[in-house]
């Protein structure tokens, strides 16, 4: 997720812009998963969702989290969108923790 005022205070950014409104503009993008499959999952799951992502947004990454049959949501405030950079060994322990555990 990209807001299009990055485009304006970001010099690295400037001249991707003209390219980033198209790509807002299009409407007829195929759908990225497919909740049927999602929802018949049967793989022991976990995911981190970060409160305040700036790039990812909450609300929808709960709504899919949700629609993924037994995905367990470890949610955040500690970390943002690199806390895999800030600490990846914490993280992955407790997502990997979560998934063996089943729930349970």
């Amino acid at each position: 997720m990209v807001y299009p005022w990055y485009f304006e205070q970001d010099p690295a950014l400037r001249p991707l812009r003209e390219v980033a409104d198209l790509l807002a503009a299009k409407q007829d993008w195929k759908p990225l998963y497919d909740p049927g499959v999602l929802g018949a999952n049967t793989v022991p799951v976990a995911a981190a969702v970060y409160s305040d992502d700036i790039y990812v947004d909450r609300d929808l990454s709960l709504r899919t989290a949700a629609a993924v049959r037994g995905l367990q949501v470890w949610e955040s405030a500690d970390f943002h969108h690199d806390g895999i950079a800030d600490d990846g060994e914490r993280i992955f322990a407790r997502l990997l923790g979560m998934a063996r555990s089943g729930g349970r």
